[in-house]
This record gives structure tokens, C-alpha cells and sequence, in this order.
């Protein structure tokens, strides 16, 4: 479990050193606060999806974090076999590929 944990912290500072959080705001300018307790229900828990304004630190941070991205894809194309549609045309967007998505996953 250590490793784990150790894992979660990482990468959790990794995106708290790349990027700012802040709370969404409406339309006239107010904060919308995330629901808290708002979670899944059943075996496992995990929040619901909630809004959230999240943003490069500098645009050298978003060099680097973008550098790094497209560095790992080899590493990672094994893993993304189950990604949807949208979020298979996103990463091959980022990448910059021009490959074309299977039409059984269309």
C-alpha cells in the first residue's frame, strides 16, 4: 500500500506544481461551491463530476507538462485501447497524430 500512497502523493504534487485550482465562477461573477459530499453510491465511492477552473501555473509550466506528454505516449498507448470516442480523438489531437479512429469505436 505504501507504494500506492506514495504514487498518489507524486502525482498529486506534480499537478498542484504544473497547474492553479480555483472555483468556477457563474455568470455574475460568483464562486460556485463544489458539493462536497456529493459521491457516488454503491461498493466503491468517488465524487460526482463538479466544475472546476483549472489552468496552467506559466507558460513554462505548460511547456514542460505538454513536453512530458508527448514524451510518455509510447509508454501509454499501450493503456488507452479502452478510451472512448472523444477522448481517443482528444489525446491523437494532442499528439498531434492524424490517425484515424476505427469505425467499430465510432
Amino acid at each position: 500500500m505504501a507504494l500506492a500512497e506514495q504514487a498518489i502523493n507524486i502525482n498529486a504534487m506534480n499537478l498542484l506544481w504544473a497547474f492553479n485550482f480555483k472555483k468556477m465562477r457563474a455568470d455574475d461573477g460568483t464562486e460556485i461551491e463544489p458539493d462536497l459530499w456529493n459521491f457516488t453510491l454503491g461498493t466503491t465511492h468517488e465524487p460526482r463530476p463538479f466544475v472546476v477552473d483549472i489552468s496552467p501555473r506559466s507558460l513554462a509550466h505548460a511547456e514542460l507538462v505538454r513536453k512530458q506528454f508527448l514524451g510518455s505516449a509510447e509508454t501509454f498507448q499501450k493503456y488507452e485501447r479502452e478510451l472512448d470516442v472523444e477522448d481517443r480523438l482528444h489525446v491523437q489531437e494532442q499528439r498531434g497524430s492524424h490517425s484515424i479512429v476505427p469505425q467499430d469505436l465510432v
